[in-house]
């Protein structure tokens, strides 16, 4: 009985004294994302060019990496649909980009996407990035957050397709 009470003692202890990523809580703390498509309206097989603004709004550098493409869903307003372009899924993803961003800083990137097959009308456009903790990294990988972001305005989305 001894022997399993120092057991899972230890077991708690370890649970708790794990670290607690304290980059990633700054990250998703003080990482504000925006995004703006540079296009009001577009067809469906049409490539769209989408800015991506990320703001430090914390008081001290951040040093972080995005790990591949970032995740766009488009989201039918008038015709419910959802339709996205999912980035890849790892589970403990490495450095790719790598990004130094200063106090009240902003860092800016543009991406191409392809717009899905979706019916015509207003589509919500919505952005996910992946953003790596370069300093917490073991043989698997790095640890990571997301933060995300809705474009300001609706996209119009036309009929017909351009291919």
């Amino acid at each position: 009985m001894h022997r399993l009470t120092t057991f899972f003692a230890l077991m708690f202890a370890g649970c708790t004294l794990a670290p607690q990523h304290t980059n990633i809580s700054v990250l998703t703390k003080d990482c504000h994302l925006s995004i703006h498509p540079a296009a009001d309206a577009v067809k469906p097989g049409s490539l769209l060019q989408i800015d991506f603004t990320l703001e430090n709004r914390g008081n001290r550098q951040i040093t972080a990496c995005r790990y591949g493409d970032s995740t766009v869903h488009f989201w039918g307003l008038e015709a419910r649909y959802i339709r996205d372009r999912f980035g890849p899924i790892v589970d403990h993803q490495y450095c790719e980009v790598t990004m130094h961003i200063p106090p009240h800083a902003t860092l800016v990137w543009r991406e191409t996407v392809e717009v899905p097959n979706v019916p015509a009308g207003p589509s919500k456009v919505m952005a996910s990035v992946r953003l790596v903790d370069p300093t917490d990294c073991d043989h698997y990988g790095c640890y990571d957050a997301f933060v995300s972001a809705t474009a300001p305005e609706p996209l119009i989305v036309s009929s017909g397709t351009i291919r």
